[in-house]
């Protein structure tokens, strides 16, 4: 009986150890993607999401917010789930709460680094990628947008071309702004100045009041 529990014992251990090792494995593997931010309020808890070549590493530090209030650090070691790219895909609690913290592009970026679609320029940060992008011409940035679905997204997307408007027109007014929140930054970036000129002064004239209408004097006959 005790022989059996060493061995019991002993597999166990090995099962352990196994099990350390792969995730260290997985830890110090190539990464992919990364993204660090806070949960959701109320809670003021950190969280890190890393994708290696090997598998995906969720941490998270919890910060109590009467610990905040007293002083007091956070907790030193996060709490740490390690997944195989085939278990996050069939983890449906663990991309929700992806999806929570960081929101659904970031959870469909995962999936498809994941499930193997991915490149290594679309892996990067949205806010690397705009400042990439901001050094190519037009011509360089369409051919950009067709590397990947992601890279579409991002050269299409409203907070390059207000970048981009700023680069070559400067801060705009307050009226551009608006009208570009309506019509979007790139079809305000391509309008050419008496195109714009001509479009903030249509709308500043249907968004002046109407003068009043002048009372008209009633004639009665007898």
């Amino acid at each position: 009986m005790a022989s059996l529990e060493r061995v019991l014992a002993s597999s166990a251990s090995d099962e352990v150890v196994q099990s350390m090792s792969w995730k260290r494995k997985v830890c110090n593997g190539r990464r992919l993607f990364e993204v660090t931010g806070q949960a959701p309020s109320p809670s003021k808890d950190w969280v890190q999401l890393k994708i290696t070549d090997r598998g995906v590493v969720w941490r998270k530090w919890r910060i109590s917010i009467r610990g905040v209030t007293q002083g007091k650090a956070p907790t030193p070691q996060p709490s740490e789930v390690v997944l195989s790219h085939t278990d996050f895909q069939c983890d449906d609690t663990m991309q929700v709460e992806v999806e929570r913290v960081f929101g659904p592009r970031v959870l469909q970026q995962v999936r498809r680094i994941v499930a193997g679609n991915h490149d290594n320029l679309s892996c990067l940060p949205d806010a690397v990628l705009i400042g990439i992008c901001l050094y190519l011409d037009l011509s360089s940035l369409t051919q950009l947008s067709r590397v990947s679905s992601h890279l579409r997204e991002v050269c299409g997307g409203e907070a390059l071309w207000e970048r981009l408007y700023e680069q070559h027109q400067g801060c705009p007014s307050h009226e551009v702004a608006t009208l570009a929140a309506d019509i979007g930054w790139k079809v305000v970036f391509f309008m050419n100045k008496l195109q714009l000129q001509k479009e903030v002064s249509r709308r500043r004239r249907l968004q002046s009041p109407l003068p009043p209408a002048e009372p008209t004097n009633a004639f009665l006959t007898q």
